[in-house]
């Protein structure tokens, strides 16, 4: 077993977008003609796929493909990169969209310095923002507790002025840029959830249709 996964390993046609990009094109096939043939438009289209993703044409990153089969063409005009590399593209976003893709969001590191009778009402300022309290730190002295909270950045916005009013004035946060998080991936398509309304966001303000196109747009066209 552990033979056969690093014979695939030697078989990495790409990475993508670029050749350092953070997504792995591996080629499975076994016994297939004119496969050479093929390698650069497949590639071509993979990289395609991976620049612009199919939520809302945006790169995309930690994408694995692995290429099992193909039947192609007996006749080499068939088989130009014209023909192969949408199919390529096409195949990427189908097997993309099953796998339930979602957006990447950056998250903010907030120290907060509050008394300790406010802890209570910073769990609450933060949960009503998609926040959560990571520790509470020690209690300094004068009963001044030292929190560290992760808040994503889309939720930053008018947040100390939230605190300070939930705190009555007795809370100070600094925010710096900590990670990136992946949002739920379940309900892209819907517009009334948090991701499908930034993907539809996304793909108006850049002059696409909101709507995310469905699956079949992709398999009916292979």
């Amino acid at each position: 077993m552990v033979g056969k996964k690093l014979l695939h390993h030697k078989k990495i046609w790409c990475f993508g977008h670029d050749n350092i990009g953070p997504n792995l094109f591996v080629e499975k096939t076994v016994a297939v003609a004119y496969l050479s043939e093929i390698k650069e438009s497949v590639v071509g289209g993979f990289k395609w796929a991976c620049n612009e993703g199919p939520l809302c044409e945006e790169k995309v990153r930690g994408v694995k493909m692995a290429l099992n089969d193909v039947v192609l063409h007996a006749d080499a005009i068939h088989r130009g990169m014209g023909q192969i590399s949408p199919t390529a593209r096409r195949c990427t976003y189908a097997a993309m969209m099953l796998a339930k893709p979602t957006l990447y969001e950056p998250i903010f590191l907030v120290n907060i310095t509050c008394p300790q009778n406010m802890v209570g009402t910073i769990y609450n300022v933060m949960s009503m923002r998609r926040g959560s309290v990571s520790s509470e730190g020690d209690v300094m002295n004068g009963g001044v507790a030292n929190m560290s909270c992760f808040l994503p950045v889309a939720e930053s916005f008018g947040f100390s002025q939230a605190l300070a009013e939930a705190t009555s004035g007795t809370a100070f946060s600094q925010l710096m840029f900590d990670h990136w998080a992946m949002m739920d991936a379940s309900d892209f398509r819907d517009p009334a959830a948090k991701l499908g309304g930034l993907v539809n966001a996304i793909r108006v303000r850049k002059g696409l249709v909101a709507e995310v196109p469905p699956l079949d747009r992709y398999l009916d066209k292979l």
